[in-house]
């Protein structure tokens, strides 16, 4: 698959998770589902075939507040297994924003400042903007997989 192509098939496959609940750690799609933002782009990169199964299978458990009382990047550190840091995201990007002490939120990038992520405050699946709601006064970092 070209870079172009994986690109929107990522955000194709994204826009299917649209309305599924926000529920911690859950990996299932559809209004009868839920997932939280790390497993929403976890579960969207993994159905693309852009990381392997045995990243996707040892993404950790964790408590929805793990933020706030850890030093360690579980989810940057993830991330970084599979895309390296970019200045410069485009559509199927990822942007990560810390919260209480890491990086604990994640959305997959649409057209700049669009995004598409598992918001625990709207409690699903929703559009948004990098900057927007909770994320705004908050610097997002950027990862690509191509």
């Amino acid at each position: 698959m070209t870079e172009a192509e994986g690109r929107a098939e990522v955000i194709r496959v994204a826009y299917e998770w649209l309305g599924t609940p926000f529920a911690d750690c859950g990996r299932v799609k559809g209004k009868n589902g839920g997932v939280d933002c790390a497993q929403f782009a976890f579960c969207v990169y993994r159905e693309v075939k852009l990381i392997d199964a045995a990243l996707y299978r040892e993404a950790p458990k964790y408590p929805s507040d793990w933020f706030l009382h850890r030093d360690e990047d579980k989810l940057l550190e993830i991330v970084r297994r599979f895309a390296r840091e970019t200045s410069n995201p485009k559509p199927a990007d990822l942007a990560l924003w810390k919260f209480g002490r890491t990086y604990s939120h994640v959305a997959i990038m649409l057209d700049r400042p669009n995004i598409i992520h598992a918001d625990v405050e709207a409690g699903e699946v929703i559009l948004g903007y990098e900057n927007g709601g909770r994320l705004a006064n908050r610097t997002p970092i950027f990862f690509s997989r191509w």
